[in-house]
């Protein structure tokens, strides 16, 4: 591919896997202008600085992840007299081309829906991590491609499914447009609770978000989803205090703070409505 100015058209070898992982430094603006045929997802690890790509100028800092399509012209620079550290994700085309003539197996027709937004895109973006969920992912792609132990390419590829998701569940508005129906909007204050379901005062920044008042949405929300946006949380924070419960050795008081209850007595007795048990039966060892 050929550009007008001083953009190069940058090759990559991907030898034994279609996903490949290569930190950079980036120090007094070295960088030139390229593009290339494989998507790159970049993730801010230190230092401040700007991702120029196309005609766009993004800001960037520790713990944002830049997703770069292909074919797009774009350079990272410092502002600072201090080198910017990234961790390059960087990905195959065909890895999220979608699968082909097996629509009529649910979990290929999930992939494609969750990887459709990113092949159409025809701007790169930002996204920035809330509890270093980001980094998580980009290192654990990072140590799999250096171990390569048996099942590695299985796992490098359910890594970078578990990132697209992430960053559709970052903002209601980033991979999506701001336009549509009410329904629309639902479906992405699902996405946002997700992910942001530790965090107080939601129903008010769904509500500024959308510019619709409390009463409609939620009556909106109970008619899309069949559940209040109470229950959808006291779902969603329960789920993950389970997850909690079996893989650490955290206190139970922590893990409410954890998931966003503050209150122990209400915790105890939403867990106790949703699992049947107390959170200690729960983590107690079955036959102890």
């Amino acid at each position: 591919m050929n550009f007008n100015d001083s953009t190069y058209y940058m090759e990559h070898p991907f030898h034994d896997t279609p996903i490949s992982m290569h930190p950079v430094e980036i120090l007094n603006n070295q960088c030139q202008k390229h593009a290339h045929s494989f998507y790159e997802l970049s993730y801010v690890t230190a230092g401040e600085g700007t991702l120029s790509i196309d005609d766009s100028c993004i800001p960037i800092t520790r713990g944002d992840l830049l997703f770069i399509p292909t074919d797009t012209r774009h350079v990272f620079q410092t502002t600072m007299n201090q080198p910017v550290t990234l961790m390059n994700c960087l990905v195959e085309k065909h890895i999220l081309s979608g699968p082909q003539a097996i629509g009529d197996r649910m979990i290929y027709d999930d992939i494609d829906e969750l990887t459709q937004p990113f092949r159409t895109l025809g701007n790169g973006f930002k996204v920035t991590e809330h509890k270093k969920e980001f980094g998580k992912i980009m290192y654990s792609l990072h140590l799999e491609l250096q171990c390569k132990e048996s099942g590695y390419r299985y796992r490098l590829y359910l890594h970078l499914m578990d990132l697209l998701t992430r960053i559709r569940h970052a903002e209601p508005s980033d991979l999506q447009s701001e336009q549509g129906d009410l329904t629309d909007h639902i479906q992405l204050a699902v996405n946002y609770i997700s992910s942001h379901y530790d965090e107080s005062a939601i129903l008010t920044r769904l509500c500024e978000r959308f510019a619709i008042s409390p009463r409609h949405f939620q009556r909106t929300f109970k008619q899309v989803t069949g559940l209040t946006l109470t229950q959808m949380l006291q779902n969603k924070r329960i789920q993950r205090s389970c997850e909690l419960l079996s893989e650490t050795d955290w206190s139970v008081q922590t893990i409410a703070r954890e998931v966003g209850i503050q209150d122990m007595k209400y915790f105890y007795r939403i867990f106790k409505e949703k699992c049947g048990m107390t959170p200690k039966e729960f983590r107690q060892p079955q036959g102890s």
